[in-house]
């Protein structure tokens, strides 16, 4: 009776243990696929930015300072950050305008 007590107990602990490591793993997997699909998309809405500029510099023949796609990018990360937080107000809206500026300001130094 107690071997058989204790072989239950095991049984129940091991389920325990694999419940929890697939479920953890699981979580993760989900977490990192998100990044992922946030990092692409944020990569997509920089590159048709980026690249409606430079098709307007071309065809306006003006003398056009356009920042870097990485610059594009790390704003567009912070954009989707915020639009994860819930709606977007006029304060984040304000936030994410002087961010861009901030970036844009690092690359018209150079």
């Amino acid at each position: 009776m107690v071997s058989e007590i204790l072989i239950l107990v095991g049984v129940v602990i091991g389920g325990i243990f694999s419940f929890a490591g697939t479920y953890f793993s699981t979580r993760l997997q989900q977490k990192k696929q998100s990044e992922r699909e946030y990092q692409k998309l944020a990569f997509d809405m920089a590159t048709l930015e980026y690249n409606r500029l430079y098709e307007y510099a071309t065809v306006s023949k003006k003398s056009v300072t356009i920042a870097p796609l990485e610059s594009f990018i790390t704003y567009y990360l912070k954009y989707i950050e915020y639009t994860q937080k819930g709606s977007i107000t006029l304060e984040g809206i304000e936030i994410l305008r002087n961010y861009q500026k901030e970036l844009n300001s690092i690359y018209n130094k150079e």
